[in-house]
């Protein structure tokens, strides 16, 4: 493809690229979403431990702060709850940090070349000038 350089090379590693972003966004989304409820559940479990709630009941609390259960729990309990979801958050927030690390070390290690010959013609993707 180096060596090519022509336009449908060009669109289709452009095409490649967004693919590939877009997929990877997906799945960091979709890991993020699954610690964070994992988390969240295991926390919950143990600060409302006792009160005899059922894990439905325990999942329901997971919606937020604005949660029907937490409403009726005690001002410390809900304290405690909003610290669980804080937590769980921050632990999601901890991989969003070390994928921007790696990405940023990956791109400053990464081998410095053209892609495609100079070519006198300007090609337009996407609707750019």
């Amino acid at each position: 493809m180096a060596d090519t350089g022509s336009d449908i090379d060009l669109q289709r590693v452009i095409s490649m690229q967004n693919l590939s972003q877009l997929g990877l966004q997906t799945i960091g989304l979709l890991v993020g979403g699954q610690i964070f409820q994992s988390l969240s559940m295991r926390y919950l479990t143990q600060v409302l431990h006792g009160l005899g709630l059922s894990q439905a009941d325990i999942k329901s609390a997971m919606v937020g702060t604005r949660s029907a259960l937490l409403t009726h729990l005690s001002p410390e309990i809900q304290r405690d709850a909003i610290a669980v979801f804080t937590r769980a958050m921050s632990k999601v927030y901890i991989l969003s940090i070390a994928a921007g690390a790696i990405t940023t070390l990956c791109a400053a290690l990464m081998k410095k070349e053209k892609l495609f010959k100079e070519s006198s013609e300007k090609v337009v993707i996407a609707g750019g000038a």
